[in-house]
């Protein structure tokens, strides 16, 4: 079994880079907040999650309407958000020592926006 390790990288970045960055990363903190009160919604009407392929039928959907911010960032972005929803979701009903508690929204006030991004290197 191959391990990757993440590399955590703070760049000089122009003012347009940053702001698209910026935007990349709120769009992922909404879609986050979007399928996070979803799964809430579904839960409390009859007791299922929903998981990360559905979720990704759902991005494709949510991704042809023009009206809807998401369509604007990079799919592979908000695809590793979903994914990242979806284990938090799976790790929040582990045994108890595990557990790791039910996931929360995203603030937009957070100072720190991340973002997982495969294939850079």
């Amino acid at each position: 079994m191959q391990m990757q390790a993440s590399k955590a990288m703070a760049v000089n970045l122009s003012a347009s880079t940053n702001r698209a960055l910026r935007r990349e990363a709120a769009l992922c903190r909404h879609l986050w907040n979007h399928f996070l009160a979803r799964n809430i919604e579904q839960y409390t009407a009859n007791k299922t999650f929903v998981f990360y392929h559905a979720m990704a039928a759902e991005l494709t959907a949510l991704r042809a309407d023009p009206s809807l911010p998401w369509r604007d960032g990079g799919v592979a972005a908000q695809q590793q958000t979903l994914r990242a929803l979806d284990r938090a979701l799976r790790d929040s009903f582990k045994a108890r020592s595990a557990r790791k508690g039910f996931p929360r929204f995203k603030a937009a006030r957070m100072q720190q926006d991340v973002m997982r991004v495969p294939g850079v290197k």
